[in-house]
C-alpha cells in the first residue's frame, strides 16, 4: 500500500543519514582535532599565519587519515552493499504483497 511504502521510504531515509554519519565520523573527528590544535597554536603564536602552516597540515592529516581509513571503509561499504540489497528485497516484497 501507499502508506506502508511511504513509511518505508521515510525509515530508509533516516537509515541512510545514520549510515552516512557513521562512515564519515572518524575522518571528521580527526579533522576537528587537527583544526582545534591549529587554532590553539595560532592563538598562542599570532605571528604564524594560518595559511602558511595550517592548510598544508590539514591536508597532510586528511591524506594520512584517508590512507589509514581506506581498508576499514572498504569493509564498511561491502557490508553496506549487502544491507542495501536486503533493503531492496524487503521493499520489493512489500510492493509485491500489496
Amino acid at each position: 500500500s501507499l502508506m506502508a511504502m511511504s513509511q518505508f521510504v521515510i525509515d530508509i531515509g533516516g537509515e541512510m543519514f545514520y549510515l552516512g554519519a557513521l562512515l564519515m565520523l572518524p575522518v571528521v573527528s580527526i579533522l576537528l582535532l587537527v583544526n582545534v590544535t591549529i587554532g590553539v597554536v595560532t592563538r598562542s603564536a599570532p605571528a604564524l599565519n594560518f595559511f602558511s602552516f595550517g592548510f598544508p597540515l590539514t591536508m597532510m592529516a586528511l591524506f594520512i587519515v584517508m590512507y589509514i581509513y581506506t581498508k576499514p571503509l572498504g569493509f564498511a561499504i561491502e557490508d553496506l552493499s549487502y544491507y542495501t540489497i536486503e533493503v531492496f528485497e524487503r521493499l520489493f516484497l512489500e510492493l509485491r504483497d500489496g
